[in-house]
């Protein structure tokens, strides 16, 4: 009995690294509810064949190394006749419990898992987490099994902004002044990102400056020919007193991108020579 599955590559939000030429396979995805909880799932599916060449029906029992995201269909096939194949189909279910095993915080936590992958950050890439499993068919005649490896990469985004310090200088006060802030995604994986402020000096702070927009999603640089890959936020100022502001933002992601920090600050004036003609 011979058999052969081609390597899985999932990845987050339907992004994958383009498959070798020589590969003819390609992975299917498709977007479901799960029955026990209100979550949604990718489901990446490979296909291998069975093929019988010898003279008689052998019996066998399909395994997977883990049941709790990898599945195989058809699930009850237990016997080939003489001269015939079958295609099973190994489905890796990537689901937002799934993800949460591969946090930064929550892997660290977990040696056991930590001990069988390969975990490596590239500017192109993201964050890569490379780990094996394998498919079992263990023939009841005479209790020997074929393995079939199974592999697994799946990448977490990596954020980057053009700056991490935007300093609006003197301004005259109820003036609001305008920059921008350039958010960027390299890697081949989409992102869904927020950003939020973290600290003010003072409270007036944080009503000062103002984000727009303060959410969204860059999707995947790979094959892009639009400026997708990257967002322009604008940052505005306004002083309401003569005082100095100081405020912090975060840009968080949603599958655990590394946080970014951005410093604000502006200094408001009742001198009118910083008094601007137009108010942006």
């Amino acid at each position: 009995m011979l058999g052969d599955i081609l390597s899985l590559q999932p990845n987050l939000y339907n992004c994958t690294l383009p498959s070798s030429k020589k590969s003819s396979s390609r992975a299917s995805a498709k977007s479901t509810t799960l029955s026990n909880r209100n979550r949604r799932e990718i489901i990446y599916t490979r296909t291998l064949n069975l093929l019988n060449t010898r003279q008689c029906t052998i019996p066998f029992e399909l395994a997977i190394s883990d049941s709790s995201f990898l599945s195989i269909q058809p699930s009850t096939l237990t016997s080939l006749t003489s001269q015939s194949k079958v295609n099973v189909q190994c489905n890796f279910h990537l689901s937002s419990d799934f993800i949460e095993r591969f946090r930064s915080t929550n892997l660290n936590k977990n040696e056991s898992l930590l001990s069988k992958i390969e975990e490596t950050i590239t500017i192109e890439h993201g964050r890569r987490i490379h780990w094996h499993e394998q498919l079992a068919i263990k023939f009841k005649q005479n209790e020997m099994e074929q393995i079939i490896p199974i592999d697994i990469r799946l990448y977490f985004p990596i954020l980057t902004v053009n700056c991490d310090r935007i300093d609006f200088g003197t301004c005259f006060l109820e003036q609001t002044r305008q920059k921008e802030l350039i958010l960027k995604n390299l890697t081949c994986s989409s992102s869904a990102w927020s950003i939020r402020k973290v600290y003010a000096n003072i409270p007036d702070a944080y009503e000062a400056f103002r984000i727009e927009p303060k959410c969204g999603i860059l999707t995947t640089q790979l094959n892009s020919k639009d400026k997708s890959v990257q967002q322009v936020i604008s940052i505005y100022f306004t002083a309401q007193h003569n005082q100095t502001y100081e405020c912090q933002l975060s840009i968080e992601g949603l599958l655990g991108e590394p946080p970014i920090s951005i410093f604000l600050t502006g200094q408001g004036s009742y001198d009118g020579k910083y008094e601007a003609i137009l108010d942006i």
